[in-house]
């Protein structure tokens, strides 16, 4: 079994992720495996690993009440440091939640208003 995901790596995780999702927003194309691909290249990680991450990290970030990015079916077995480290990274950037928080990650986290 692989080790955790350390901060730096779930930081990779969330800019690429982010980067996904604005270019969701935006309507343009998106070629998911070419994100897929800078995360592994900073992180050593393998495709695989990083799509289950992306996974968790939508069921983190829908738990958060924030928008996720359409095609990463939710996960919900993800590290609690995922969890806080995505509520930190979308409330420093001012992104905002399009739905009231729910499930597991709001016992997790300590949401920012």
């Amino acid at each position: 079994m692989a080790a955790a995901w350390n901060q730096n790596e779930i930081e990779t995780l969330l800019r690429e992720y982010l980067g996904m999702l604005s270019a969701q927003k935006r309507g343009d194309a998106l070629v998911k495996s070419e994100f897929n691909l800078r995360v592994q290249q900073l992180t050593g990680r393998s495709k695989k690993s990083v799509d289950f991450k992306f996974c968790n990290l939508s069921a983190v970030l829908a738990e958060l009440g924030y928008e996720t990015v359409a095609g990463f079916a939710p996960l919900r077995n993800y590290q609690r440091a995922l969890a806080q480290a995505a509520e930190d990274f979308m409330s420093e950037r001012g992104v905002r939640r399009v739905t009231e928080p729910t499930g597991k990650a709001t016992s997790l986290v300590s949401l920012r208003q």
